[in-house]
């Protein structure tokens, strides 16, 4: 059963603010949408394995929003 449409799992790398994180994937280093902008530092800590889903919308500022941590 797939829970995410449209998704891809990536390695947290840094969050330069509540909104913006950056993770490096098989595609390389992709800019997210961080839905929660609490501190979450349990769970965005270096090489943590993350889902995104990719937005349909082109205007978008970033590509693809966090959408789990493992």
């Amino acid at each position: 059963m797939q829970l995410f449409e449209n998704h891809l799992e990536a390695t947290f790398l840094r969050r330069p603010n509540r909104f913006v994180l950056y993770a490096r994937s098989e595609e390389g280093t992709i800019r997210a949408h961080c839905p929660n902008p609490g501190r979450m530092r349990e769970l965005l800590t270096p090489g943590r394995q993350l889902i995104f889903e990719k937005s349909n919308n082109p205007d978008r500022k970033t590509a693809f929003t966090l959408v789990a941590a493992r």
